[in-house]
């Protein structure tokens, strides 16, 4: 991610096959407009040994794909978006994504506009999408065992579409 980000090139991080991140902090903040991480059946990144409150995944730029990756025992936001603008395409989160065992707050914080949320599982942990931005499409999730709303839409959010989605 750093080295994506040191190019400024909308570059993809690929796992070929299954692989195991024992994270110990946050990943570093993916801010290279464009840039993708594609992940594997397998790919897993597990916080469980991340201190109190800590935001596992941050993406930063726009534009950015995150596809095909296990985000497990996140102590904090599992994935922040922050980008607070897009410049065409979108952010996508999706599909292949599974989040479980956060354990304080949404699975996904998303503070910009023009993103796709589509074809992920969210599982055992508090809720699972904040919406603070406008233009969300929310498409053909799983969400399965929340403590909490699975959506949370605050007042001011705008043209958010939410369709085929699975709530247990």
């Amino acid at each position: 991610i750093l080295w994506v980000n040191q190019t400024g090139l909308s570059m993809t991080i690929a796992f070929a096959d299954a692989y195991l991140i024992q994270a110990q902090n946050a990943m570093p903040d993916l801010m290279s407009d464009g840039a993708q991480i594609v992940g594997f059946p397998g790919v897993v990144l597990d916080f469980s040994s991340a201190g109190g409150g800590t935001d596992c995944v941050m993406l930063g730029g726009v534009d950015l794909r995150l596809i095909g990756v296990e985000v497990l025992n996140c102590p904090g936001i599992a994935v922040r978006l922050t980008a607070a603008q897009d410049t065409g395409i979108g952010n996508v989160f999706g599909p292949g994504n599974r989040v479980k065992g956060y354990t304080a707050g949404y699975a996904f914080a998303v503070g910009g506009m023009d993103l796709v949320i589509r074809g992920n599982r969210f599982e055992d942990g508090f809720g699972a999408i904040e919406l603070q931005g406008i233009s969300t499409q929310i498409l053909l999730n799983d969400f399965h065992q929340l403590s909490s709303a699975a959506i949370h839409l605050p007042r001011g959010t705008l043209s958010s579409t939410i369709v085929h989605n699975t709530f247990n």
